[in-house]
């Protein structure tokens, strides 16, 4: 498994460490464990900083990078006010946010921040290129299988639940504010 909750803990503790107190939320509208987990991550680290979550700045999108670009285009026709930074769900949804944000006249990092999750290639291309959180999915791959050898093996009946941590990837996407 990932370990989703820290991985959202520690990238939005990096945002405060950079000097951001107004941080939103991009979230899917799509359901699944690691987003509930993700969410948790962020609520805490917002908590633990003595920090509100900003309510505004809570934005659901499809989570795939086409809608969720849609998503946040039509969010920003009116140019409501934005937190000075992002943690978003995944990068598929930052990359389609950052294009629509780009779009609607908004710079990253100079007026938003944003931090991904997962460290997809893509994050490498984008224009700046993403922050985000390094899921290590070969690694993820390795364990399961050399668990599916020790069971084939050892018809061991215990179940395991193990853990990977992620791994912050600083990228051009997030500013340091002056604090």
């Amino acid at each position: 498994l990932i370990n989703n909750f820290e991985g959202a803990y520690k990238a939005t503790d990096y945002l405060v460490s950079m000097g951001h107190r107004r941080i939103g939320y991009l979230h899917s509208v799509d359901w699944i464990k690691n987003f509930d987990e993700r969410r948790a991550g962020y609520l805490s680290a917002l908590k633990h900083r003595g920090l509100e979550p900003d309510e505004a700045g809570f934005i659901g999108l499809r989570a795939n990078t086409e809608d969720a670009y849609h998503d946040m285009l039509a969010r920003l026709k009116d140019r409501p006010p934005l937190p000075t930074a992002f943690f978003v769900d995944n990068d598929v949804i930052a990359l389609g946010a950052m294009r629509a944000l780009k779009e609607s006249g908004y710079s990253i990092p100079g007026d938003v921040s944003v931090i991904g999750f997962d460290d997809i290639p893509a994050c490498k291309v984008i224009e700046p290129p993403l922050t985000t959180m390094r899921v290590e999915c070969k690694c993820i791959g390795k364990m399961a299988v050399e668990r599916l050898v020790h069971l084939i093996k050892s018809r061991d009946p215990f179940r395991v639940k193990q853990e990977i941590d992620t791994i912050l990837i600083e990228r051009g996407s997030v500013r340091r504010l002056n604090c």
